[in-house]
């Protein structure tokens, strides 16, 4: 992949890791469970979107969620919010790789 690629994909996260749920019970208004949902939510469209949603569901394919890749790997059920902040953690970092 090449570099500029890289970094839209990083710059498409990092514009919608704001619209991710913090997992708190409550109001869930303009925010997004899925960290591809929250993508579709930023004000980025088109081909970063796309691609950034690509390389999520290669990272965890076969599975549909990270719920579900998570429990494939052996981790028993977790609270909400702990996947929520799995969820973000994950997109910090995943940002971090692509904006090299």
């Amino acid at each position: 992949m090449k570099q500029i690629e890289r970094q839209k994909i990083a710059y498409a996260l990092r514009e919608s890791l704001p619209y991710l749920w913090n997992g708190r019970h409550g109001a869930i208004y303009g925010k997004s469970e899925f960290i591809c949902f929250a993508l579709n939510r930023s004000a980025w469209s088109g081909d970063r979107v796309r691609e950034a949603q690509k390389m999520i569901h290669s990272r965890i394919a076969p599975h549909a969620t990270v719920e579900c890749w998570l429990e494939a790997q052996g981790v028993k059920r977790i609270s909400q919010r702990k996947l929520q902040a799995y969820r973000k953690a994950w997109m910090i970092k995943l940002i971090e790789e692509f904006s090299k």
